[in-house]
């Protein structure tokens, strides 16, 4: 049986903004987590956590840094640092700390103008 891809109502839904996700398997840009209701996949869309990643990468730029490079700086691995820019990955107090240490910035600029 094939169900539509959206659903026209989803009754007794949250009160909180939420959208369906296009690709619920393997978005992981606008899309964090995963609710079910009725049999249908629904993401709530992350704002914060990609705004952040938005600013890291754009900081990192300014100071013409290869995420290669700036991972070595936090002595962390490329592949978190691209999390971190495409919101993939939610970033601890330490991680934040260590991020504006190897961007030389004191941390409270990294949540300036979110």
């Amino acid at each position: 049986m094939n169900r539509p891809n959206l659903p026209l109502t989803l009754p007794a839904l949250p009160l909180f903004p939420f959208i369906i996700c296009h690709d619920w398997q393997t978005c992981h840009d606008w899309c964090v987590f995963l609710l079910v209701h009725n049999g249908y996949k629904v993401r709530m869309k992350e704002i914060l956590r990609k705004r952040f990643g938005t600013k890291i990468k754009e900081l990192r730029k300014e100071k013409k840094l290869s995420q290669e490079t700036f991972a070595e700086m936090c002595g962390f691995a490329r592949t978190y640092i691209s999390r971190i820019e495409t919101g993939g990955s939610n970033v601890s107090l330490d991680a934040i700390e260590t991020l504006a240490n190897a961007l030389e910035i004191p941390v409270e600029v990294l949540f300036k103008g979110l």
